[in-house]
């Protein structure tokens, strides 16, 4: 669907780099309390053991929105946000609930619908 654009050949687009550098960790990742690597947003105190996540939540940050709507032109963090905003012009609904049928575009909206069969109240 949308690519990023300006990718570096470090992989990572020119402001996320940055924000990485400033931050004084371009990538290194630190060891966790578990032994395992882990990789700290360079704004906030949050963790990723993955270095995607991390990618994708200091877009949040920056505000850089690599993935680009070709219908109306809007901008989004990852390739995930760009597709389910794609169902929105395409009209595809691939969430159907099995109790009554109703489809939704966004798997939480399944999530929250189902309540009603269920009974269950939303979390607090």
């Amino acid at each position: 669907l949308g690519r990023p654009r300006r990718e570096t050949p470090t992989g990572y687009s020119t402001g996320m780099r940055q924000a990485l550098q400033n931050a004084g960790r371009a990538g290194e990742p630190p060891a966790d309390a578990h032994g395992g690597a882990s990789y700290r947003c360079p704004y906030c105190p949050k963790d990723f053991a993955a270095l995607a996540g991390l990618n994708v939540h200091v877009r949040r940050h920056t505000g850089e929105r690599p993935y680009v709507c070709t219908v109306c032109g809007k901008g989004w963090p990852s390739g995930g946000d760009l597709q389910k905003h794609m169902r929105m012009h395409t009209g595809e609904r691939p969430y159907v609930c099995l109790d009554c049928g109703k489809a939704f575009a966004i798997s939480c909206h399944l999530t929250e619908h189902r309540r009603i069969h269920t009974g269950e109240k939303p979390a607090i």
